[in-house]
């Protein structure tokens, strides 16, 4: 190593790793990122075929737990047999469903590109939802509205798409549901809004989703030229998005940075309000690696006893006791066919309502029971020729999450239910499963009182060299492209320079 850097970045997920590349690339900084884990990517870790394919059962428990804070609760065979039957030579495994909206028009699509790097996005094609048995389109959902409120609809649309991401923030601390019921009397129009929310933001109650938040990632997304209808836009990294990972190490590499794994850091140096660089823990003993800035990519919630308590000064701490996470069951299904052949096989799949009853759901807002993606049909590199991966998910409150909840297991047998109960020949085309949950699915929960301005702050407010980034600042958005808006405004304050300037206005 050398003996001194400019920027030591601690975690290699997206927020850091996208923080290290523009300051590598862009500023020619020296940068370092140290990761304590094995492998790079944190909750975009993946397995398979270029991701490593000598993993046995126990070990991929293990970084899905370290990385992505993911557990194996079901599986068909047991989650180890299918592992040894060598499954990773041939598809490509996700920790989770990662939704990244606009495809190569995404954020982290732009920084590639600005980069020198383009990332591989292999976009969806739509978006169905179960109505009655069928599989409609959004604007079918609406075609028997009366006429009314099929332009009720379109007025609260247009109006949405007029404000600007300033405009929208002043209701970031509004629920959704109070924000429509102010913009329309039309209830119709109302839960036809807050059945998307619940799934685009992944928090199951309208009464607590952020009103700006919402507002901003629609328009994002829609500004971008994917829309849920024809454009699809959620679609996937192509190769796996652990692919994002290595492809913004690459770039921090070439540019003469360093990115080192099994290096975690146990304590930022801080001398006189002053970051001097961090302690990690080596195999032979702590080291100190001096660095003329510092930044925090994990959540600020698993910073305490890094940073010491008496630099969470003021209200800080109070903000990392206050933040929580969304939470998500998720699974992959291995398949000898598709589930669906004729009917927007490339597109998003998702079930507004619970088919069974919500008692047997941890959900509490009639949430979409199941959402699953034909992912192999997306990305053929998923899988080999003759078979089919299916990446499915369902919305749950974190706090159920919790390992040995009661529920969870029942949780995950009402997802499996699911697809036997729709597809009667689901056994005959089913080769194996498995369903993870993670109370983790993202840094923090976009939800009124948490959120906009009350997220944690890019830079430390009495020590000037100390960065947070990722997508628990103070951002606007979710999962990896939160995560990734958060690299581009840390990148920024370090270099005392507008990165904002990769991205065009509706990403900013």
């Amino acid at each position: 190593m050398k003996e001194h850097y400019d920027v030591a970045i601690m975690g290699a997920g997206v927020g850091g790793l996208v923080t290290g590349a523009i300051l590598a690339a862009k500023e020619k900084m020296n940068v370092i990122v140290l990761e304590k884990n094995r492998v790079i990517g944190g909750r975009v870790v993946s397995f398979g075929k270029q991701h490593g394919s000598d993993y046995s059962g126990s070990e991929v428990r293990e970084l899905l737990a370290k990385c992505a804070f993911t557990t194996v609760i079901k599986s068909e065979p047991d989650f180890d047999q299918i592992i040894a039957k060598g499954v990773l030579k041939d598809f490509i495994i996700d920790c989770g469903w990662h939704g990244t909206g606009g495809g190569q028009r995404s954020r982290l699509g732009l920084i590639g590109r600005a980069l020198g790097k383009p990332i591989p996005f292999s976009d969806g094609l739509g978006t169905a939802f179960l109505e009655d048995e069928r599989w409609l389109q959004l604007t079918e959902l609406t075609k028997e509205w009366p006429a009314e409120s099929i332009t009720e609809r379109s007025r609260v649309a247009y109006e949405r798409q007029l404000l600007s991401a300033e405009q929208a923030s002043k209701y970031d601390q509004v629920d959704l549901a109070s924000y429509l019921e102010s913009v329309t009397d039309d209830k119709l129009v109302r839960d036809y809004y807050c059945d998307l929310a619940r799934w685009e933001l992944g928090i199951n109650s309208c009464s607590r989703i952020s009103a700006g938040e919402w507002i901003k990632v629609n328009n994002g997304v829609a500004a971008a030229g994917r829309h849920l209808v024809h454009g699809g836009g959620i679609g996937e990294v192509t190769g796996g998005y652990k692919t994002i990972a290595d492809i913004l190490a690459s770039v921090i590499q070439e540019n003469g940075g360093e990115v080192r794994t099994e290096h975690p850091v146990t304590e930022v140096i801080i001398k006189n309000w002053k970051a001097e660089g961090v302690v990690v823990k080596g195999k032979t003993g702590n080291e100190e690696i001096k660095a003329s800035n510092v930044v925090c990519n994990p959540p600020p919630y698993h910073l305490p006893g890094i940073i010491p308590d008496k630099y969470f000064v003021g209200e800080l701490m109070q903000r990392v006791k206050n933040m929580y996470s969304t939470g998500a069951v998720c699974g992959h299904l291995c398949l000898k066919e598709p589930l669906e052949k004729d009917y927007w096989p490339k597109g998003q799949f998702v079930v507004r309502r619970n088919p069974e009853g919500r008692d047997l759901l941890l959900d509490t807002g009639g949430v979409p029971a199941v959402g699953f993606e034909q992912t192999s049909i997306v990305d053929p590199s998923r899988a080999p020729e003759g078979r089919y991966l299916v990446q499915f998910c369902d919305i749950v409150d974190p706090e159920a999450l919790q390992p040995g909840h009661p529920t969870l297991q029942q949780q995950a047998d009402v997802m499996i239910r699911f697809f036997r109960n729709h597809y009667p020949h689901f056994d005959d085309i089913l080769e194996w499963y498995f369903i993870t949950d993670s109370p983790l699915g993202s840094g923090l929960a976009p939800v009124i009182g948490i959120c906009g301005d009350r997220r944690f702050p890019i830079r430390h407010p009495l020590i000037p060299n100390l960065f947070f980034t990722g997508d628990c600042v103070e951002q606007w958005d979710t999962f990896t492209s939160g995560a990734a808006h958060g690299g581009v405004l840390c990148a920024s304050a370090v270099a005392d320079r507008d990165y904002l300037s990769l991205l065009p206005p509706y990403w900013r």
